[in-house]
């Protein structure tokens, strides 16, 4: 069996974890992990399980709720992009300065 395949229980994480399901249900609604349904249980795929542990943390540490935490995750994806686009820019400078 794949390792995509393996669930966790929402129930159960939620307890392990002192959160309440609907913190996990709310962060799938944002679209930032993706959790599958069994009959009337949603299950966390093993691959979002990291993902969910690092917005476990925000929430329980920092009490950053589901859309604060898609705002910090937007921040830092933006962050990302111009980090790349910085390095872009900066091998293209040396280029220039390469051919003077």
């Amino acid at each position: 069996m794949s390792n995509t395949n393996l669930k966790y229980s929402i129930i159960t994480y939620s307890a392990q974890y002192s959160i309440e399901p609907s913190f996990i249900q709310d962060l799938h609604n944002r679209g930032l992990i993706a959790l599958s349904q069994q009959e009337k249980e949603f299950f966390i795929l093993e691959e979002d399980l990291e993902k969910l542990d690092h917005f476990t943390r925000l929430h329980c540490d920092f009490e950053i709720n589901a859309a604060g935490i898609e705002v910090v995750e937007d921040l830092l994806s933006r962050i990302e992009d111009l980090k790349t686009q910085m390095r872009l820019l900066e091998s293209k400078v040396s280029l220039v300065r390469d051919l003077d």
